[in-house]
């Protein structure tokens, strides 16, 4: 019986690495192809048991299948067009998906580089943060904002209206 042989397979990794098969000698060459297939995308990190899930606040995980019904069912149930996400853990993107539209009546799709407006989003964001300061100690919601300046409001030019009103003093 002849035996072929499967020429050297290259597979390049993403951490740099080469992964060299050489020459393989088989009569079951189906069962042996499989073998390293599985082999190469386990070492390449391409082959997983399924998405990694995303650590949540409360140490516990969520998968990504998870995140995408519950925003498809929040997004049909409030008929919202088109949401952006993005988790981020330790200060990295641990999760990142545009969903729906960014213009319905085009069938633009929303994609993560889509750009929105932030609008009222903001004060609740700089509410978050304004918070955060509080929890740390380097904010104190009964002191003046003026006690956190270097000179008082109104020396500022932006502020110079507010000279001879004493009330900016209680702000």
């Amino acid at each position: 019986m002849h035996l072929s042989a499967l020429d050297l397979i290259w597979a390049e990794g993403t951490i740099g690495k080469t992964v060299a098969l050489g020459r393989i000698y088989s009569m079951a060459k189906t069962k042996v192809l499989s073998a390293i297939t599985l082999l190469v995308l386990a070492s390449l990190g391409l082959w997983a048991a399924g998405p990694k899930p995303i650590p949540r606040l409360d140490g516990s995980t969520i998968l990504p299948a998870e995140i995408d019904s519950t925003v498809t069912r929040l997004m049909r149930n409030a008929e919202v067009p088109g949401v952006g996400i993005a988790i981020l853990n330790h200060g990295k993107i641990a999760y990142l998906k545009a969903y729906g539209f960014r213009d319905r009546e085009h069938g633009l799709p929303l994609t993560a580089d889509s750009v929105m407006t932030g609008a009222s989003f903001t004060k609740a964001v700089f509410a978050y943060l304004a918070m955060k300061l509080v929890d740390e100690g380097r904010l104190d919601l009964d002191k003046p904002v003026e006690q956190y300046f270097p000179k008082p409001l109104p020396e500022y030019p932006a502020y110079s209206d507010l000279a001879g009103d004493p009330r900016y003093k209680r702000i």
